[in-house]
């Protein structure tokens, strides 16, 4: 009798696949190792999170800016579109956003939901997967 096959929820797959991703580097050039002393914390709190509607709301990647694979995946968070550039500017500044370029190849991205808009906020993942708020239709 085969046996059953358990299901294992998307936030877990989309999070090994990330730390996955990181953990290889990314890059092959090993120009800096990322570890706890060179975090590069990139966090949608320091920005305007605040909405409407969904199209207010563009993704970002949150977690450790350090590893390539984190900035070119974008995954993980929502802002408002009003605060790209800042997002993008601070990003720029990182290590990972740095050796994109030096990459041999795509990262593996875990696929996220959204972003969308829940209760005035920029939220992405799977809050993105509930009907969509009255003030954003």
């Amino acid at each position: 009798m085969p046996r059953p096959v358990r299901s294992i929820p998307m936030v877990t797959l989309a999070a090994l696949a990330l730390t996955s991703a990181m953990g290889t580097g990314c890059t092959g050039n090993e120009v800096v190792a990322c570890t706890d002393a060179n975090v590069q914390t990139i966090s949608a709190s320091n920005y305007d999170q605040s909405c409407k509607v969904d199209s207010d709301c563009v993704p970002i990647a949150v977690g450790d800016a350090c590893y390539a694979c984190v900035v070119e995946c974008m995954t993980g968070g929502a802002i408002n579109r009003s605060d790209l550039s800042k997002y993008q500017r601070d990003l720029s500044k990182t290590t990972g956003a740095q050796e994109i370029a030096g990459m041999p190849g795509p990262c593996s991205c875990p696929e996220f939901l959204g972003p969308c808009c829940r209760s005035g906020v920029c939220v992405s993942g799977l809050e993105c997967q509930s009907a969509a708020d009255a003030a954003s239709e």
